[in-house]
């Protein structure tokens, strides 16, 4: 019985009997054999009982985990690499899964024969003679642990289904490392008993590689573009490479990768990962492959390539990031390690869905792998890495969408653009969210937002002389060499820390605006906000604080000014020598204002910067041809051109 543990609740929702946690799974007689029990005279039927495990849950769970059942090999049985294990039981509940039964409403020509007395008198076609009954599904769900409780990764035989009659199960899958299976016995969220009989694990193990795979084909399929540089590790730049390594026992965050000799082939060059003995998690070692300056879109093709090998065979869970250690899913492909022979990794192809895109600004960008599979610790070596992407139309989303509204007419209270036509003007660049009144909501209305839509990405926003504040701008003036400070974000919504005092600004990172014209701020919040230019060279620093009752001279407002903010960026060169923008704060010294976009111009303006002197004598038009009194959201036409704002 050492193989079958359980966090069970043995009284359900009884207050009074305590949960058992990663106890002895209790074993009970199948309560179809209960009567038996029933008098003295049928205990010679003893024999026939059937003895089956029982494991309680309860209603309203944290999460689906609160009761669980473990089938644990122990550790010396440990799964290796692609085991192919099999599991076959015989399950079943108190309570189970029914199907859905479909209502039946009265007809017409019922209700028009029923008299006084008779059930359809009375009644109406929307009423039903027989109610609909919803489906009931009782399952749970499942997961690769090390010891029960140890929770290692979503691997395992996947859901299984419960009914009121023993069923038997077999279920085939792919292990890479653990030595337990755990069951969640909470996804129903009703108290219920779980019963498990007949329980067999039989693995097949393939047989270890004598000989490095054959290189594939780095041939870069029609329509992609590749992302990453230098991923043989022979040439110059590691900027697509992060990772989270151990050294002499110690963890190195967000660290360069350490590119060595490879062990078997000293003239060959390759990264080599450390990953820590007894981790805390998967994820205590990682392996971080970014593009530091864009992310993905909805709809995109993304592909990985690489070459991988291991001192011992593991596995590696894959998950997508934004910047490296902002998770958003597991949604990708996982590695396989072979022991000392180089394989080759394939992810496929990957289509970028609402399920591994992210949301707000923190969007896919980076693909991590959780090295830390092994109690042991390890070393794992990448090389040969191909990063590669087709790019989708980032519109297509968004006119789909709208499209589908179009063609039901009415009723469209209110739509909003996916991510990726939010993020499909250049990165930092949105085109805010467009709102129609249900009673507007006409199939005319539908199709001028279309048209909308087309036009704002005809303008794209700024237009010529603007450009957006990105991360290939941001630095990090304490260490040059930081890979993270040039992986930072392309909009602030948090200030970088500042400390007013003795003329100290012991800020860490700061964006090169030297090279430009004007700063321009859109405020999605209406707060007005307070920047800190030139705070890092431990001098006094610009503070520009936004109605401010002395007016900072470079300052310039926009007509309407919760819409913008305007920096003169030339005049603070000019007397100080350089501009480096510093931080984005509240008035005070709160913390950072949320929804800042912010994008800078050089020469001469054609749009935002003629706003700011756009006087109420100057024609100002909506996209609808309604002249308005000041500039709005969205895009404006102003004596013919076409202004953006946010």
């Amino acid at each position: 019985m050492n193989n079958f543990k359980a966090n069970d609740y043995p009284g359900g929702d009884d207050p009074d009997v305590a949960k058992v946690n990663v106890g002895q799974a209790r074993v009970v007689v199948d309560p179809s054999h209960a009567g038996l029990f029933a008098t003295g005279e049928e205990l010679e039927d003893f024999n026939e009982l059937n003895y089956c495990i029982e494991v309680g849950s309860h209603s309203n769970p944290s999460n689906p985990w609160d009761a669980q059942f473990f089938i644990t090999v122990g550790e010396d049985n440990a799964f290796q690499e692609g085991d192919q294990v099999t599991l076959k039981m015989k399950v079943k509940a108190e309570i189970g899964s029914t199907p859905a039964v479909e209502g039946v409403k009265w007809t017409q020509e019922e209700i028009d024969a029923a008299e006084e007395g008779d059930p359809a008198f009375g009644k109406t076609t929307d009423d039903y003679k027989v109610e609909p009954i919803a489906a009931v599904n009782v399952k749970a769900s499942s997961q690769t642990h090390n010891n029960p409780g140890g929770y290692l990764n979503n691997n395992g035989p996947g859901d299984v289904n419960f009914t009121t009659d023993w069923v038997e199960i077999e279920k085939t899958f792919t292990e890479n490392g653990g030595y337990t299976i755990a069951f969640n016995l909470n996804e129903f969220k009703t108290a219920n008993k779980y019963y498990f009989d007949d329980i067999s694990i039989v693995v097949v193990r393939e047989e270890a590689p004598t000989a490095d795979e054959e290189m594939y084909d780095k041939t870069i399929p029609e329509g992609f573009e590749e992302i990453t540089v230098n991923g043989d590790f022979e040439g110059e730049g590691i900027e697509n490479y992060i990772v989270h390594d151990w050294i002499d026992g110690v963890k190195n965050e967000f660290a360069d990768p350490r590119i060595i000799a490879d062990p078997a082939n000293p003239e060959n060059k390759c990264i080599v990962i450390t990953t820590p003995a007894n981790p805390a998690n998967a994820w205590a070692a990682q392996f971080f492959i970014t593009d530091p300056k864009h992310h993905f879109y909805k709809g995109d093709i993304v592909r990985l390539r690489m070459r991988v090998k291991a001192d011992e065979k593991q596995s590696a869970e894959a998950q997508t990031h934004a910047g490296p250690g902002s998770y958003i899913s597991s949604n990708f492909a996982n590695a396989t390690f072979k022991k000392d022979f180089w394989f080759n990794f394939d992810s496929g192809e990957k289509e970028v869905t609402d399920s591994n895109l992210g949301k707000g600004t923190a969007l896919f960008q980076t693909i991590a792998f959780n090295l830390s599979t092994l109690k042991t610790g390890n070393n794992v070596y990448f090389d040969d890495i191909q990063l590669i992407v087709k790019r989708a139309d980032p519109l297509a989303a968004a006119k789909s969408d709208l499209e589908a509204a179009i063609a039901k007419g009415k009723g469209a209270s209110k739509f909003q653009k996916t991510d990726a036509s939010l993020y499909a003007l250049d990165e930092a660049v949105t085109i805010g969210e467009l709102t129609l009144d249900d009673a507007d909501a006409t199939k005319a209305d539908l199709e001028a937002a279309v048209a909308d839509i087309d036009d704002a990405f005809a303008a794209l926003a700024y237009v010529d002389g603007y450009t957006p504040l990105s991360a290939d701008m941001y630095m990090d003036y304490t260490d040059a060499e930081n890979p993270v400070a040039t992986k930072c974000m392309y909009k602030i919504y948090e200030s970088v820390d500042v400390t007013y005092g003795d003329g100290q600004f012991p800020a860490t990172k700061y964006a090169d605006v030297s090279d430009f014209d004007e700063l321009i701020l859109v405020c999605g919040d209406n707060t007005a906000p307070r920047i800190i230019i030139n705070a890092d060279k431990g001098e006094e620093a610009i503070d520009i604080t936004v109605g401010s009752e002395t007016p900072s001279p470079y300052l310039i407002t926009l007509d309407d000014p919760q819409y913008g903010y305007v920096i003169d960026l030339a005049a603070i060169v000019a007397e100080q020598g350089y501009a480096h923008l510093n931080a984005i704060r509240k008035p005070g010294n709160d913390a950072g204002i949320t929804a800042v976009d912010m994008v800078l111009g050089k020469g001469t303006a054609t749009s935002i910067s003629e706003a700011k002197v756009a006087k109420a004598a100057k024609a100002i038009f909506n996209v609808a041809g309604q002249q308005i009194k000041s500039l709005q959201k969205g895009l404006n036409i102003v004596d013919g051109k076409k202004i953006f704002v946010k």
